[in-house]
């Protein structure tokens, strides 16, 4: 991309690649390998044809920019499109979410539930009898419910921005979340909640839907337990 530049701006001035060469004091064949990409610049001669060429502060640093990446490594440019990647992935599943309502229409029912809830479980907890005392029992109007719901207070902001800290998520214990739906599990003793992913192979990724945390990947070095898929929420 910085070759057809170059050449794109030697066009603009009518000038061969002889007389550039002699305008600029930079070889014929160096031009030539720039324009056709075979290397990239060095500030030396970058500094000449900016100079020559007269272009403004602005567009220079755009193309300082391509010429800076074309001699990145490939390994680092790999990972750079592998992170773009995962970005994309984020930023699909945050559209998703936006369209699924979760959060509870308090006016809808008359009907209470006492909902335990808790700050943490411990991992192999699938039952309620099995989990540690709640912080408090929070009565709150539901719709029909089918088999236990459980509430775990939201830590942190690995997962906004859909939930923030103090929040509260609903959670049936037990139930395996499907691929790319959130869920509450237990990794290496410490209660996440996250979004499930499994790849073609079947290893297991836990995602947040804050950019600014890493990935989760469970291998067989991992203390990992589901303790439930979420259901809905409560928002403080």
């Amino acid at each position: 991309m910085f070759g057809k530049i170059f050449k794109d701006l030697r066009d603009n001035k009518q000038l061969t690649l002889i007389e550039l060469s002699e305008k600029t004091g930079v070889s014929k064949s160096y031009l030539h390998d720039i324009e056709n990409e075979k290397i990239a610049p060095s500030d030396k001669i970058i500094e000449k044809l900016f100079s020559f060429y007269n272009i403004p502060l602005k567009e220079e640093e755009k193309i300082r920019k391509i010429i800076a990446y074309a001699k990145t490594p490939s390994i680092v440019k790999d990972e750079f499109e592998n992170t773009k990647k995962y970005l994309k992935k984020v930023e699909s599943e945050l559209e998703r979410l936006k369209t699924n309502e979760s959060e509870f229409d308090f006016t809808a029912t008359t009907d209470y539930y006492s909902v335990p809830v808790y700050s943490y479980v411990r991992a192999g907890y699938q039952e309620i009898e099995n989990a540690p005392e709640p912080l408090y029992e929070l009565n709150i109007p539901l719709p029909s419910v089918k088999g236990d719901i459980v509430g775990i207070e939201v830590k942190g902001n690995s997962m906004e921005p859909k939930f923030h800290e103090g929040d509260i998520v609903l959670v049936k214990p037990g139930i395996i979340p499907e691929n790319r739906e959130i869920g509450i599990f237990v990794v290496d003793n410490k209660t996440v909640i996250k979004v499930f992913n499994k790849d073609k192979t079947g290893r297991v990724i836990l995602t947040s839907l804050n950019i600014e945390h890493d990935p989760i990947i469970i291998d067989e070095n991992t203390e990992f337990g589901i303790i439930g898929k979420f259901w809905k929420a409560i928002v403080s």
